[in-house]
């Protein structure tokens, strides 16, 4: 080694070690920090009872049909009787690349998103599974990586998809609302955020009075109406701070004279262990929180992510994603569903439930 090598060396050394020093120093401070807030675990209280594990419940896996890990479902009723699923197929591709000179190389996961669509029937078996095609979608900027989580829903007798695009480089999130026409996404709309952010997810949407509306957030409350072609005009709600952490998960769909949704809340067993638990919330004709259910999981205390909700004159139907790479729908009865939500809903002048709507034949 050359006596000017040896002197770079020692001076990068000179120069690197209090760096990584105080590096480490402050990694400390800021674990310490985070000891400090979170004085115990669990930081929610725990759900007692698995409602897929009880002996009433139907459940079915949703397979996947490539490499991408099947997860988060969502579910609406279809024209036939039956239903659609949306089917998130996650994959993550690993690379390496260049940090800089003196980092060095460092390996990197590319994640990519795959939408399926699924029909069932109301026995749930599968009468259909397919790819929908999406490459024209992400030839757009902010798309390039795919759609996440896509929540299904019926608007105007036409089935339609809202779900967050993705765009790994700038690890960007937006939200893009689009009509599915077969299997192929059609009319995608990219939807600006109502705040600003650079990442935006889980979106529920609500048809209310034939107009559609995005639940933004809980608490504060944020509801906005969808005006094409992408303006958000934002509703003025009242406040309630039952709410505070949970968040969307699931449609929001008819129940008795208003309607019904499931919502989640993240929460820590240890300081990297999540976990999810999930509750009805209802709302009133005016999109207000009136009622929310008690706390309850699917299978087990971790991973689990509810994505769709659909009702019907003599069941419901609740779709949610395990640990990342799997997907279940779960079948209960109406009156276990009552029970679940904790209320019955207000009948019609006939007595009987006002379900969520199937949908005419040339709504797909």
């Amino acid at each position: 080694m050359t006596d000017h090598a040896a002197f770079a060396c020692r001076l990068m050394l000179r120069v690197l070690t209090p760096l990584a020093a105080r590096t480490r120093e402050t990694l400390r401070q800021l674990l310490a920090a985070a000891a400090r807030r979170v004085t115990s675990y669990p930081t929610i209280p725990l759900p007692t009872s698995p409602i897929a594990k009880s002996g009433r419940v139907q459940k079915v896996e949703l397979p996947a049909l490539s490499s991408y890990l099947p997860m988060n479902p969502s579910i609406v009723r279809d024209s036939r009787g039956g239903f659609a699923v949306a089917v998130r197929g996650r994959k993550s591709e690993v690379g390496i690349t260049r940090q800089s000179w003196i980092r060095g190389w460092r390996y990197f996961s590319t994640p990519d998103s795959q939408v399926y669509l699924a029909h069932i029937d109301e026995d749930l078996k599968l009468r259909s599974y397919d790819f929908v095609e999406d490459r024209h979608v992400r030839a757009h900027d902010a798309a390039r990586e795919g759609i996440e989580d896509v929540r299904l829903f019926f608007w105007k007798n036409k089935l339609w998809g809202l779900g967050s695009a993705y765009r790994f480089d700038r690890d960007a999130n937006t939200m893009v609302l689009f009509r599915l026409h077969g299997t192929r996404v059609a009319d995608a709309t990219f939807l600006p955020s109502p705040r600003g952010r650079s990442k935006e997810k889980n979106w529920v949407p609500l048809v209310a009075n034939d107009e559609l509306h995005f639940i933004y957030g809980h608490s504060p409350p944020e509801i906005y109406r969808y005006d094409a072609p992408s303006t958000l005009t934002q509703l003025r709600l009242t406040e309630n701070l039952a709410l505070e952490g949970w968040s969307g998960s699931s449609c929001a769909v008819p129940w008795g004279d208003g309607y019904i949704g499931i919502l989640h809340k993240r929460g820590y067993l240890a300081p990297d262990q999540i976990f999810y638990v999930h509750r009805l919330a209802a709302y009133d004709a005016s999109l207000e929180v009136w009622y929310l259910g008690e706390p309850f999981h699917f299978e087990k205390i971790g991973i689990e992510f509810c994505a769709g909700l659909a009702i019907t004159e003599k069941c419901a139907l609740l779709s949610y994603g395990l640990d990342d790479d799997k997907a279940f729908i779960v079948k209960l009865s109406l009156p276990d569903f009552i029970k679940l939500a904790g209320f019955a809903p207000k009948l019609n002048d006939s007595g009987q439930l006002r379900p969520q709507p199937s949908h005419t034949k040339n709504g797909r």
